[in-house]
């Protein structure tokens, strides 16, 4: 008996159905959760408050904490004035002048030369007179601690009061040293300067001879 030929029906399975459906969902549900190509999502705020957290603030102010207010930006240094350039004193040579201390026979002792920016002694420049007077008195064996440059070198007469008691002693030394460069001075070779040694030598005798009748 011959079997009859025709199309043949295939009954679907309920339950795969819906097995491939709900794998269908959960694939798509996966999909929209992954995050777009090219972006790196290592390091991010998992926390979905972390987008709209709100940023602290100086309540004084508004502006952000850990940020500086512009009232009360840090401090700049505080600009130093300019310094007024030091008036020049007239008593301090030139630059170029050599300065001799002589003893009292008029030999020299020691010596310095005013220089840009200072004084130079035995090679070294100071800024000062009396740093080159301190280091040239102590080369000469004084234990002094402090310096009067100008006096030191000459450049100012020191007033110097003989007591009641020693003031003829004083006197009399100072006779000394005035008749002792006198007579070396009167030595002098050419007529016109032993003119002029021999007219300051009576001025001073006449001054001499003043001041005694007024004494």
């Amino acid at each position: 008996m011959a079997k009859k030929k025709g199309k043949q029906t295939t009954k679907s399975n309920p339950k795969k159905v819906h097995e491939k459906t709900a794998g269908q969902k959960a694939a798509a549900r996966v999909r929209a959760s992954a995050p777009p190509a090219g972006t790196d999502d290592e390091g991010a705020d998992e926390s979905p408050q972390a987008a709209t957290a709100p940023i602290a603030s100086n309540e004084a102010t508004g502006a952000p904490t850990g940020e500086p207010d512009a009232n009360e930006a840090a401090p700049a240094a505080a600009a130093k004035p300019d310094r007024a350039p030091k008036e020049h004193d007239p008593r301090i040579p030139p630059v170029g002048t050599v300065i001799i201390k002589k003893d009292r026979q008029g030999g020299e002792r020691v010596r310095c030369t005013i220089v840009e920016g200072g004084v130079e002694y035995a090679g070294t420049i100071y800024k000062s007179l009396s740093g080159a007077g301190l280091q040239a008195s102590k080369d000469l064996g004084n234990t002094t601690t402090t310096c009067d440059g100008l006096a030191f070198w000459g450049l100012k007469k020191v007033a110097r009061l003989a007591s009641t008691k020693d003031a003829a002693a004083a006197l009399e030394k100072a006779w000394a040293r005035y008749r002792d460069r006198a007579t070396t001075a009167a030595k002098v070779e050419g007529d016109e300067q032993r003119a002029k040694v021999t007219a300051a030598i009576r001025e001073h005798a006449t001054a001499l001879l003043a001041l005694a009748g007024e004494a």
